[in-house]
């Protein structure tokens, strides 16, 4: 039995459309708001059961979100939903966010700065761009210590206690 329309706000590649067409199989259709007209958008709005959004600030006009009130969920499609003017949605309209989404990058990420800072690699780099080359001193080895404190040292922090 299908559960109704899912709306898609955002451009979707072609495989990104097959993927959302295989996992919904016959739980409903996907429609995609870029395939439709001006006309055609608001009547498609009003009848959706789930509606898949990145940024709905953008990809739907102010007269089109009251449209949303009658869907069963509007699923973000980011992380973090934090700049998504959620005010302007109807109160009633559930709303998620795929949260987690970036957290193995974001984590690679946050490594990768805490290893920059515990070997000096900003202020060095700053050394070079002034022409001191400083090949002669022996640069913070990590062996033996500790992320959060080699992080600390290279930063300029200092730990407290």
């Amino acid at each position: 039995m299908a559960a109704g329309s899912l709306i898609v706000t955002f451009e979707l590649s072609v495989r990104g459309r097959a993927i959302i067409v295989e996992e919904l199989g016959d739980a409903g259709e996907a429609i995609y708001l870029h395939d439709l007209g001006l006309s055609e958008r608001a009547a498609t709005l009003r009848r959706a059961a789930a509606v898949l959004a990145y940024d709905t600030s953008v990809e739907l006009t102010p007269e089109e979100l009251p449209l949303l009130a009658g869907a069963r969920l509007l699923q973000f499609t980011t992380a973090g939903i934090d700049w998504i003017p959620l005010n302007v949605l109807p109160p009633e309209l559930p709303v998620a966010c795929n949260g987690g989404a970036s957290a193995e990058p974001m984590a690679e990420h946050i490594l990768a700065l805490a290893l920059a800072a515990a070997k000096r690699l900003f202020a060095e780099h700053a050394a070079l761009k002034r022409g001191e080359f400083n090949q002669r001193s022996r640069n913070r080895m990590l062996r033996g210590g500790c992320a959060a404190s080699s992080a600390l040292a290279g930063s300029g922090l200092r730990r407290r206690g």
